[in-house]
């Protein structure tokens, strides 16, 4: 299964699928167009991700890039159980700006 990002409004982005090495390189380029839209903090939630090894981790950190490289401030929400156990394994969860709800 492929992944994918659907912007709903500048502020907004949802991610979909499965993120893996085979998936994740498409995601982040369409990640992109979402940086250079106007909004200065912007949020990309992941409660629909079906499934993400380590490339979703490395998708996370080149988005945070990203953002940071057009100015804006960047938020994660909804990331799985297995994405955020990876986070606290390799303690990037104090350096990814993550948001529980």
């Amino acid at each position: 299964m492929k992944a994918w990002l659907e912007c709903d409004s500048p502020q907004l982005a949802c991610v979909s699928g499965d993120l893996s090495f085979d998936s994740v390189r498409a995601v982040e380029r369409q990640g992109l167009q979402f940086f250079q839209q106007d909004a200065v903090c912007c949020t990309i939630d992941f409660a629909s991700v079906t499934y993400s090894d380590s490339a979703g981790i490395a998708l996370l950190l080149a988005w945070l890039r990203q953002a940071r490289a057009h100015h804006k401030d960047i938020r994660f929400t909804g990331l799985p159980d297995n994405m955020l156990a990876l986070l606290k394994l390799s303690d990037l969860d104090t350096v990814i700006p993550l948001e529980f709800s």
